[in-house]
């Protein structure tokens, strides 16, 4: 094969063989329109270009692929090597690397303008076929014979795209690559070059990244370095997005009191924005951070005033800040509804949220309306059949996906199913595993029904000190960060845990408990958890009879809860009943 592609090589006239050399850069599919831009104007005009691809095409040399809107076309894998190859033993490989560097960065740039100016295009067929070239671009600007400048500069202006299509992992690498070569180019040359606006882009882009693997303190660290460089430049999108970030690791970490100020703050800012759909964030940051204090009125008041963006917003508005922002609001409002006991509003919301997700074809935000939405809903409606579904379609698309953390949660609701049907190695092979990778956010509020359910799953099945392990876990958790609507609903199925022990102790505490949680869960309108603590309330009643004792030792555990177990909710703050 070798032989023949040298014999046709050698049959070329002169500019053939230049061309076939510098279009062996691309690499992958390229337009006609990008292989004058890049050779164009280096001794070579544009129509000798055309006429040089024309006839490369006409000697079986380069495919043509007929594609919409503009002709492609492709060199096979063995002559794009041998003309490289070509390319090198010319002595301009270096020099063309670079054109071919600053032509990929010439077209991200543009990536990154429509992103900012929330453009709306078909990000797939505009960008998507220069990815396998971008990620070219970036490898020989990090190499030895590179210039880091270009590479970095690449790294920045791609990160819009890469969220566009889901390329959290590999984003991340980039960046963290970047910031590497930043610190070194700054300690060097780099007077002439935007580093700290480059720098402040790349640490919110590494915050949301790392915030798919994890919500410890690289994260916050990430996007709190993002939020100082915006305000000394005076960005109000990157102090937004520093801001965002930083409320998203605090709420995600359980500090719901600290998330809801940095919404205000977040508020503020979003106040002095040209872009409407900022302040409808904000209502939605706030909305989360009221849910997850258990002010279920609250929520559903901010989100009431949220005008949620229409099928026409552009894809840029609706990725901004990692999910797109209607399937975020329905998840939400899926949220509230399922926590306020309206079950069927709780169904539809997160359908919705599936949908919008499902028809933007964003993989990120499919993932997290399955496993935010659709998972947790389901599960509050004791619909076995609407999870078997959602867990199935959860772990279908993180097959597409190569963020850890979905991987993580779609694991983890299955293993719940094969816990619910009698699997109990399915809590070691699947549940503890998932939740150690998850971390900490494996506490927040919106998966407080997934512990107690695999706690008591576990019980059932036998395994009383794991469960009650788990449970004691969240409950401390609870207690410490002041989260009273987790609390509750853990604090249940402790009760369910003790009740299933069967000795005098744990049913001596349970009547404890169980009576002082239903009377908070009625008293502060979390009506989802008044429901579940009436049916282990009467489960109760059920396992230690109806006689005049039983209901006389049961009057006496009301309202007080034994020190060891008692919840400060007055450090809450005030909560607004929440109606059904």
């Amino acid at each position: 094969m070798r032989a023949t592609v040298d014999w046709s090589y050698a049959l070329l006239p002169p500019v053939l063989q230049t061309v076939l050399a510098r279009i062996s850069l691309f690499a992958g599919a390229f337009t006609l329109d990008s292989a004058q831009r890049m050779i164009g104007g280096g001794g070579m005009a544009r129509g000798q270009v055309t006429a040089a691809i024309g006839e490369l095409v006409d000697k079986s040399l380069l495919c043509a692929i007929p594609n919409l809107p503009q002709m492609q076309y492709r060199l096979l894998d063995t002559i794009r090597a041998y003309a490289r190859d070509r390319l090198v033993e010319s002595g301009t490989n270096r020099e063309w690397r670079g054109r071919h560097a600053r032509h990929v960065l010439e077209i991200f740039r543009t990536a990154e303008k429509f992103a900012a100016q929330r453009v709306e295009i078909d990000w797939s067929r505009t960008f998507g076929l220069y990815l396998d070239d971008l990620r070219a671009a970036i490898d020989w600007g990090f190499s030895e014979d590179g210039t880091p400048a270009i590479a970095i500069e690449l790294v920045v202006v791609s990160i819009a795209a890469s969220m566009q299509f889901s390329m959290i992992e590999e984003c991340l690498r980039r960046v963290d690559a970047a910031l590497n070569a930043l610190g070194r180019l700054a300690a060097g040359r780099g007077d002439s070059l935007p580093l700290a606006e480059w720098e402040m882009k790349l640490r919110a882009a590494r915050g949301a990244g790392l915030l798919f693997r994890s919500v410890g303190n690289h994260t916050s660290e990430a996007f709190a370095a993002a939020l100082s460089l915006a305000e000394k430049a005076g960005d109000i999108e990157y102090q937004l997005r520093g801001l965002w970030g930083c409320w998203s690791h605090a709420y995600l970490n359980g500090s719901y009191i600290e998330a809801l100020s940095i919404a205000a703050r977040f508020a503020e800012v979003a106040a002095r924005s040209r872009w409407s759909s900022d302040r409808m964030v904000a209502r939605r940051m706030a909305a989360i951070s009221h849910l997850c204090l258990g002010r279920l009125g609250e929520a559903l008041a901010e989100l009431e005033h949220i005008r949620i963006p229409d099928d026409h917003s552009s894809r840029a508005e609706r990725v901004r800040f990692l999910y797109d922002e209607r399937s975020m609001t329905h998840s939400v409002l899926a949220q509230a509804f399922a926590f306020l006991g309206r079950r069927d509003d709780a169904a539809l919301a997160a359908q919705q949220a599936l949908d919008d997700a499902q028809a933007l074809d964003h993989t990120a935000s499919i993932c997290y309306a399955l496993s935010e939405a659709v998972c947790p809903t389901a599960l509050l409606r004791d619909d076995s059949a609407a999870l078997g579904l959602a867990v199935r379609a959860l772990i279908e698309a993180t097959r597409r996906h190569g963020v850890s953390t979905w991987k993580a949660r779609a694991e983890m609701w299955r293993g719940l199913l094969a816990l619910r049907a009698g699997r109990v190695d399915a809590y070691e092979a699947s549940i503890a595993p998932s939740l150690d990778e998850i971390g900490d956010a494996r506490y927040c509020v919106v998966l407080a029904a997934y512990l107690s359910e695999t706690a008591t799953g576990l019980a059932r099945l036998g395994r009383i000190i794991e469960a009650s392990e788990l449970l004691d876990h969240a409950i401390a958790r609870a207690t410490r960060r002041r989260d009273a609507f987790s609390w509750v609903e853990l604090l249940r199925a402790k009760a369910d845990v003790l009740l299933m022990q069967g000795h005098s102790e744990g049913l001596r505490l349970a009547t404890i408990i169980l009576p002082n949680v239903l009377h908070i869960a009625r008293e502060q309108g979390f009506v989802a958890w008044e429901a579940r603590c009436r049916r282990s309330f009467e489960w109760m009643r059920h396992v230690i009879g109806t006689s005049p004792a039983a209901a006389a030792m049961l009057e006496s555990t009301m309202p007080k809860l034994p020190d060891c177990l008692d919840f400060p909710l007055a450090t809450v703050g005030p909560v607004r009943r929440a109606t059904a």
